[in-house]
């Protein structure tokens, strides 16, 4: 038996997949914190992911460098009562000189609550911080 090639094939060329992979690893770990929050105590797996100087830009005249500051931004983001589910579109990553990461995205919220159902779609831009140290990247700011 002869194998005969039937044509020419050029090397594929690869792009880096390690950003795109931290960043998408991060947010899918937030993303089921957050939809697991009524379930369990998150707070200790929450630290995990946000970064000891990180904070919270909620208006150009305020803020928040605290962990309860965290708490009260994340009960913005789930529903008080109902079913939710939550996922990211849209997600653009760019890496800095200082090895953070800024990532904007659109995180849409599907909740039913006495059988309404309601989408919210909202603009995300976060900072993170690269230390390959840790697990995650970790969130340094909410922009």
């Amino acid at each position: 038996m002869v194998i005969t090639p039937l044509e020419n094939i050029e090397d594929p060329q690869f792009e880096p997949a390690y950003l795109d992979n931290r960043v998408k690893s991060f947010l899918h770990y937030w993303l089921y914190l957050l939809e697991t929050i009524k379930d369990q105590d998150n707070n200790l797996k929450f630290k995990e992911l946000v970064h000891h100087d990180f904070s919270i830009s909620k208006d150009s005249s305020n803020t928040a460098n605290k962990m309860d500051a965290l708490q009260s931004w994340i009960n913005t983001i789930i529903p008080e009562k109902g079913e939710y589910t939550l996922c990211f579109e849209n997600l653009t990553i760019q890496e800095k000189q200082d090895l953070s990461i800024e990532i904007s995205f659109d995180l849409k919220r599907n909740d039913t609550c006495d059988n309404q159902s309601n989408l919210t779609i909202t603009k995300q831009i976060w900072l993170l911080k690269n230390n390959t140290d840790h697990r995650f990247a970790q969130l340094k700011a909410v922009l």
